[in-house]
């Protein structure tokens, strides 16, 4: 791109001001350079930009313009000499005046179309920056979100362990509270009624000592049964 508006700026100079330098003018060169002079400065227009080639910009159109205000004085000064095509000498100020206006024209509706064109230009990169701002939050919320549910699935992992954990303490209390403590609680209350009876001394002597090994088993399967729930529930 660099390489292609060094060239056009070269040909403006080329086939503008150095052609009727170097070979002399003719009465076409009167329409044809003007002419010539317009597209160049409507290209300048469309090929640099205001804002990041100011200066190159305004070189370029203040020569294009020199050459569409000062083209007769240019153009008469190089002009062949005893030229016998003389038709459009009575006429050049109207056709000064014509090429300027319409320079000046396609000058103001081409630099109202890329003024508009960078407007829009702007608003399309402001819009993208803003969408990539979006995305840049929504991808923050997305990993987010995803570090939330592994840390819930986490807890709700380590939260089911648990209950398993507190489900066997509970199946072991069932266990102990159906077979090791119901055990001593039976030889107990029958060793109970045995005393209600009328019975020896020696027999009475010998229940009551079964009496307290049933006791003393109880009092362990208590225990172990509150050392099992602490280990459910410190």
């Amino acid at each position: 791109m660099a390489i292609q508006k060094f060239v056009y700026g070269n040909l403006v100079v080329f086939t503008t001001l150095l052609i009727p330098f170097a070979l002399g003018s003719i009465e076409f060169d009167f329409i044809i350079i003007p002419v010539y002079a317009i597209i160049s400065s409507v290209m300048v227009q469309i090929v640099f930009s205001w804002y990041r080639e100011r200066w190159i910009y305004l070189f370029w159109m203040l020569i294009t313009w020199l050459i569409i205000i000062f083209f007769v004085e240019y153009i008469s000064y190089f002009r062949v000499p005893d030229d016998p095509t003389l038709i459009f000498v009575n006429g050049l100020l109207k056709w000064r005046i014509f090429i300027f206006m319409v320079a000046a024209f396609l000058n103001v509706v081409t630099l109202y179309m890329v003024q508009t064109n960078h407007r829009m230009r702007k608003e399309l990169e402001r819009q993208n920056f803003t969408v990539l701002q979006q995305n840049e939050r929504l991808e923050s919320q997305r990993i987010s979100l995803e570090e939330l549910t592994k840390r819930l699935a986490d807890r709700v992992e380590n939260r089911t362990h648990q209950l398993n954990q507190q489900n066997e303490r509970i199946s072991e209390y069932s266990y102990f509270n159906s077979h090791i403590l119901r055990a001593p609680v039976s030889r107990i209350r029958g060793l109970v009624n045995l005393l209600s009876l009328p019975i020896s001394s020696e027999e009475e002597i010998k229940v009551r000592k079964l009496l307290t090994e049933s006791m003393n088993e109880l009092d362990d399967a208590i225990k172990t049964i509150n050392e099992r729930l602490q280990e459910v529930n410190p």
